[in-house]
């Protein structure tokens, strides 16, 4: 493991603790429930930490982390977009305060900046496979909205050949940031996510993904079991096998050398360092 990973890992043992003891569900998910059943731990090249909730769990994470980690002198905070007015995404972290991790996308976003691990809700998709996959395809088009929210996200160089269309993109993106609805598109995606209930559906998604956003039958998630990851045992989904692939297809075959790399770009690492300190000589806030 890399510094980076040490300490990701040291936040997710105090989440499966936290949870452990409050009697949550949780479920390694995507590149880190990939990297414990291929490498029982990190994907060498990987540079953060995944989680699956159920969404009524979730909830619960939501309401007890609020109280007993957004406290004065707490190691760990909840971020969302509701206790960091600036955050932009529909998902939490568990950040720790005691570090600073700076992404490019967020270099001017006063948000907290400590390391985190990423905690996705599952929610129950309606309809049988054609149909679930149709409402998830026309829910997406609402992240556009909070995209738009977040000009950085969305401003690019003007192209010659998309001129008008840069033009007008980059003008609606920083109008939208001015408006700073973001809040406002969020709410609404809790609304249409939340209307589905996870334990009634026989598919569930986490609609979070923005990229790949693949249909799970609820039932792979019925079960969990521990497995090792990293020297730890940690929750995965019993019907692990059939998660994976739906996401990645033949997820034991490692890609290409060119594609082993993370994903993450930063503008500072500093994980010795409290994000709070970092910011009182920051000087592009």
């Amino acid at each position: 493991m890399n510094e980076i990973q040490q300490k990701e890992l040291e936040i997710t043992l105090f989440f499966h603790e936290f949870c452990e003891r409050h009697h949550l569900r949780y479920f390694l998910a995507g590149g880190t429930c990939l990297g414990a059943i291929r490498h029982n731990g990190f994907i060498p090249w990987d540079d953060d930490i995944d989680l699956f909730m159920p969404r009524s769990d979730y909830n619960r994470m939501i309401e007890i982390a609020k109280k007993e980690l957004n406290v004065p002198g707490s190691q760990y905070f909840l971020q969302t977009y509701e206790t960091d007015p600036n955050y932009l995404y529909n998902f939490a972290k568990i950040r720790d305060n005691n570090t600073t991790f700076v992404e490019n996308i967020f270099t001017y976003t006063r948000i907290n900046h400590g390391l985190w691990i990423d905690i996705f809700p599952l929610d129950g998709i309606p309809g049988d496979e054609k149909k679930a996959k149709k409402y998830v395809k026309k829910f997406h088009r609402t992240w556009f909205g909070l995209w738009m929210s977040y000009p950085r996200l969305m401003i690019r160089h003007v192209r010659a050949k998309h001129f008008f269309r840069d033009i007008i993109a980059n003008f609606s993106g920083y109008v939208m940031y001015f408006v700073n609805n973001k809040n406002q598109v969020n709410r609404h995606i809790d609304k249409v996510t939340t209307k589905y209930p996870f334990e009634d559906c026989d598919y569930v998604a986490s609609v979070q993904d923005m990229i790949k956003c693949p249909l799970y039958k609820r039932e792979w998630f019925d079960e969990v079991e521990l497995h090792d990851f990293e020297g730890y045992q940690l929750y995965v989904p019993k019907n692990y096998d059939a998660v994976l692939t739906a996401m990645y297809g033949d997820y034991m075959t490692p890609p290409p050398a060119k594609q082993q790399e993370g994903h993450h770009f930063t503008t500072y690492i500093d994980l010795n360092m409290p994000w709070r300190e970092f910011k009182k000589d920051y000087r592009r806030w």
